[in-house]
């Protein structure tokens, strides 16, 4: 029994002929590298067998991923023998948060039932999922569960998508004895399902399919373990680890895990309603102003589960800098540290939306600042797909908001005309005695220098006077290049500063001047890379919601 349910359990099981011949298949870290700190993925679990719910003998059967606090997602045939037998709860203990294969430093936690798919089918490891409900909650933050989303991007993206496999598994295919004592991470391709069932003939939409080039691969051990998609900044649990070639790592034989985002109805309702998958969307009509005045934040959720309703819905508003949260709407909020939380007593149906609520945010903070906030829904349920991509920037300055782009258009004669396009973006303040400075490399002149009103010098200076809040203005030079080595800068300046410098400054190639345009027709045109769009440069001011 011990030994089964070891890193044999899935070497028991015999597949068909017609999707994995009998033999081919291993409950399969190969060509991966050490993790020697345990909270570069802390969700990690380790599933071990133990002879009683007081014993602290154990060992290592599978991989797991923690998917909410007390609930950990591995594969069935982690937990149903050969002969369909069941492991029980009692026999089960969980280690998450520690690198190390015999758990130390981590936590470690009972297993108060144990969930199997009721289709799973071990002939052709079908269905292969299976959820452990933990008698404790765990502390260390849960994966976030791949959705629609990250199905897209595969699709899209195709080939070029990389994961991340992990697992305590042999890192060598032939040698039982080379367990990982330390987790091991593997970075390993996207296969699309056509090429997957050309090795792997019945392979279905509810699996993914992963390999690498070389010699690279998840084996014996890694089973139940997760296959991770980082996607909008977010890491995602796109597979568990569930079978593959007998010689792990054998060249052209993808591995087959189980789609995580393919039973995220079964997630919900075996959970028990205790998991929910809620969206917010933000906006701020206001970004940018002074330190000493409020923006206004409005945002909405919608639940986007599956099954589960949600209930006490509510906003959770984090920033990396001092900020005050006030609910305008008479939400009860409270803060810790840079998170605040604001809860109500909406219930949300699946595919409701609660309505929009708005959120005023005071800056504590003594010098100018741009302030990320952003914002997560919560609820009494845990939400196990955190989107992360609901992020608004927030200016907070008492200076000017200074910025510029060039255009380029090639004259004749060794000619071409950069149009400065200068702006104050700031909505509250001018920008005053302001200059754009010039600085040009050897033998390149500004032809239309009194033109232009710019006076000559080291460097060129051109006075602009006041630019008023949001005020745009063009400011074409017409430069005459000499050798084409060197750089030339632009500098935008105002005698009461500027916040951010970044923005204000540009610079190119001299030997870019003349080179054709990349645009067709016409005897000039804007060079892609010299264009810089302020206004997309400053974008941090505007909502990231992908």
């Amino acid at each position: 029994m011990f030994r089964l349910l070891g890193f044999g359990l899935v070497m028991a099981l015999c597949l068909t002929s017609q999707g994995v011949a009998g033999g081919e298949v291993e409950a399969r870290v190969i060509g991966g590298t050490e993790i020697e700190q345990g909270n570069k993925w802390p969700w990690m679990a380790a599933v071990n067998y133990v002879p009683g719910p007081e014993s602290t003998r154990k060992s290592l059967i599978c991989g797991g991923t923690l998917i909410a606090p007390r609930w950990v997602l591995t594969a069935a045939h982690c937990v149903i023998n050969s002969q369909g037998q069941r492991t029980l709860p009692d026999n089960l203990l969980v280690v998450v948060g520690s690198a190390h294969r015999d758990g130390s430093g981590g936590e470690h936690l009972r297993v108060a039932a144990v969930r199997t798919h009721p289709n799973y089918n071990r002939d052709g490891l079908h269905n292969d999922i299976a959820l452990l409900q933990l008698a404790s909650p765990a502390t260390v933050a849960p994966v976030n569960v791949a959705g629609a989303a990250q199905l897209d991007y595969l699709g899209a993206v195709g080939r070029n998508a990389l994961f991340t496999a992990l697992g305590w598994g042999r890192t060598r295919a032939n040698d039982p004895a080379s367990g990982a004592r330390l987790l091991h991470e593997v970075s390993l391709g996207y296969v699309p399902g056509k090429q997957c069932r050309s090795t792997w003939r019945s392979v279905t939409g509810s699996q993914i399919c992963a390999g690498g080039a070389g010699a690279v691969d998840t084996c014996t051990g890694d089973s139940g373990g997760p296959l991770v998609l980082e996607h909008d900044g977010t890491q995602w649990l796109v597979g568990i680890t569930s079978y593959g070639a007998q010689e792990c790592g054998s060249p052209g034989v993808p591995g087959v895990y189980t789609s995580a985002a393919s039973f995220s109805g079964w997630m919900e309702q075996t959970a028990t309603g205790q998991l929910v998958d809620l969206a917010s969307s933000s906006r701020s009509d206001n970004t940018s102003g002074s330190r000493f005045t409020t923006r206004v934040v409005t945002s909405a959720i919608s639940n986007e589960s599956a099954l589960t309703q949600a209930s006490a819905v509510g906003w959770r508003l984090r920033s990396d800098a001092p900020v005050s949260v006030r609910s305008l709407d008479g939400l009860t909020c409270t803060q810790r540290g840079g998170i605040t939380d604001c809860r109500s007593q909406t219930v949300l149906s699946v595919g409701q939306q609660a309505n929009p609520r708005r959120f005023e945010i005071s800056y504590s903070g003594q010098t100018d600042a741009d302030v990320e906030l952003e914002v997560t829904p919560i609820a009494s349920q845990h939400n196990y797909r955190q989107r992360a991509n609901d992020v608004i920037g927030l200016r907070f300055s008492e200076k000017p908001d200074l910025s510029l782009h060039l255009l380029r258009e090639v004259l004749a004669d060794r000619r071409a005309r950069v149009t400065v396009q200068l702006a104050n973006d700031a909505p509250h303040v001018a920008a005053e005695g302001t200059q754009l400075r010039v600085f040009l490399p050897g033998g390149t002149r500004i032809a239309n220098l009194e033109a232009a009103g710019c006076v000559n010098g080291v460097p060129v200076v051109c006075d602009l006077g006041t630019l008023r809040p949001e005020e745009a203005r063009d400011l074409p030079l017409d430069i005459e290049v000499g050798s084409g080595e060197g750089e030339l800068r632009f500098e935008l300046a105002a005698r009461n500063g500027s916040y951010p410098l970044s923005d204000a400054e540009r610079s190119m190639p001299a030997s870019g001047l003349l080179a054709s345009a990349r645009s067709g027709g016409g005897g000039g045109g804007s060079l892609g890379w010299l264009a810089l769009p302020a206004l997309a440069l400053l974008r941090l001011l505007r909502q990231r919601r992908h």
